[in-house]
């Protein structure tokens, strides 16, 4: 299941969306070079730094792997991002 997430055109961008699955697809595309930071926040408790910190120069496909379900994921970027899917496994590992 694909999901498309627009994402605020502003000098930081962020966006916030549920976690389905503990893996999927990110493909993410920036208006130029930057870091891509990830964060969850599971059951109400405060907002913690995912694992990984991506650079993207334009395009990027990353596996996401590990991610706590029933959780709120947030994505920030420096720079503006243009798109951003997410591709969730139809099963649960």
């Amino acid at each position: 299941m694909k999901v498309d997430y627009d994402i605020d055109s502003t000098g930081k961008s962020t966006k916030t969306f549920p976690v389905c699955n503990t893996s999927g697809v990110l493909y993410i595309e920036t208006e130029a070079p930057t870091q891509v930071r990830f964060y969850f926040a599971v059951n109400g408790k405060p907002e913690t730094p995912y694992f990984q910190s991506l650079y993207v120069s334009g395009k990027l496909n990353e596996n996401m792997i590990n991610m706590p379900l029933r959780a709120r994921m947030r994505i920030e970027a420096d720079q503006v991002i243009n798109s951003c899917v997410i591709d969730w496994n139809d099963v649960n590992h």
